[in-house]
């Protein structure tokens, strides 16, 4: 069947859709870090976990859409408004030091936090939050922002006495792009964290919490954080771009049009007025358990005992950058013309080889259908008592393994 990758099989009756539609039967299949060798019923236990949480996350998904749905024309030409800005947006100080990024989560409701030494106690007059500009995923400016945050003074490294100078927990905070977010504030102290309590979107499943800078101001005017000593919950430190000491070096990427940004804040914050009033009480009351349970399950899956590691196939894992799991959604696959990936041509159906020739070589699967049922119809069509093809297999690597050589050469 190899040989219809290009073009039709010349021996046999088979063609380049043959070829095509068996390969969607695993069109969801990765081969990526799996565990292995584990206690049976832990691995049930994991199985059973990591099912629920992508029913959750599927659930929430779709909460979502009909939002999304519900918001009509107007969510629309917000959306393409905000979109249309930020292909404008026009850097005029973007510099490899993009800032500080917390470690990836699978939630939103994940807390995180950053905080700065100051060296010394200050008169904490103003305080000023730059976010992040990354193109990755075409987020740009913004990236990372919290959706919900506090900023908060202690005299304690610890904080265990504090003051909440901030707090922006209560609802969601529209993205601020590029716009500095300045307030002034009476306070006294050292340490100054920025606590994220709703993280991120950066990707599907993948929350996270950046900023460029902080400054903290006192009463002269002067930047008291600038060159401060950064600690944090967690970090990616992938220098140049992304570290702690980024936090308080100076440096943020700003928009050469101010009025643009001015606008995009604007639009930002009529697109989460909007979908504020499109969150019924029933859904925010469903998306918060939803949030819940899967931190909860998260957490257990992580205390989970882990086995050894093994690099085969797989639907479900840890995403690293564009490599991401497909959860068992089939991917679509293309007949390609003359085998060429440059040359996409229909979409094909998952199917088998022509070997019973009264019956379709295609399998009638549900429209709704996932990779395992197309694995499951491969796997049935394989046992069947009346293939022609897989006793013969089997009979041959018997032979094989008792004589050293296959009644035919190929096994």
């Amino acid at each position: 069947i190899q040989c219809a990758r290009c073009h039709a099989h010349k021996g046999d009756p088979y063609t380049q859709e043959h070829y095509y539609s068996l390969q969607s039967v695993f069109a969801a299949v990765d081969k990526a870090e799996r565990n292995y060798g584990s206690d049976p019923q832990i691995e049930k236990r994991r199985s059973q976990l990591t099912g629920e949480l992508v029913a959750l996350r599927a659930e929430k998904n779709g909460i979502e859409e009909a939002i999304k749905k519900e918001g009509g024309e107007e969510l629309s030409e917000l959306r393409s408004a905000i979109e249309a800005l930020k292909k404008k947006s026009n850097l005029s100080n973007k510099r490899p030091e993009f800032g500080y990024h917390s470690k990836v989560e699978s939630s939103s409701n994940q807390v995180k936090w950053v905080q700065i030494d100051l060296g010394e106690r200050v008169d904490i007059k103003k305080i000023v939050l730059h976010a992040c500009h990354d193109s990755f995923n075409n987020i740009g400016a913004g990236f990372g922002f919290p959706v919900r945050f506090q900023i908060i003074a202690s005299n304690r490294e610890d904080f265990s006495r504090s003051q909440v100078l901030v707090d922006q927990s209560n609802s969601d905070f529209p993205n601020p792009g590029l716009m500095p977010l300045g307030y002034q504030t009476e306070s006294s102290a050292r340490f100054l964290r920025v606590r994220a309590t709703k993280l991120a979107r950066r990707a599907a499943n993948d929350y996270n919490f950046a900023l460029a800078e902080v400054e903290v101001r006192d009463g002269a005017g002067g930047n008291r954080a600038l060159k401060g000593k950064v600690s944090s919950l967690d970090s990616v430190e992938a220098p140049i771009r992304w570290r702690k000491s980024n936090l308080t070096d100076g440096i943020w990427a700003t928009e050469e049009d101010k009025e643009s940004v001015v606008r995009l804040a604007e639009l930002e914050k009529k697109k989460e007025d909007l979908l504020l009033r499109l969150h019924t009480a029933d859904r925010k009351k469903r998306l918060e358990k939803i949030d819940e349970e899967i931190q909860e399950k998260g957490e257990v899956v992580k205390g989970l005992p882990k086995g050894n590691m093994v690099y085969a196939a797989s639907t479900h894992f840890k995403g690293e950058g564009q490599f991401k799991p497909t959860n068992g959604k089939p991917r679509m696959i293309r007949f390609l013309h003359r085998g060429e990936v440059t040359q996409p041509r229909e979409e094909v159906r998952p199917g088998t080889l022509p070997i019973f020739k009264k019956e379709p070589w295609q399998f009638n699967l549900p429209a709704d259908h996932g990779e395992s049922d197309r694995r499951a119809a491969l796997a049935q069509w394989l046992v069947r008592e009346d293939h022609p093809l897989t006793w013969r297999v089997i009979v041959n690597r018997v032979w094989q393994w008792h004589f050293g050589e296959g009644l035919v050469a190929s096994p």
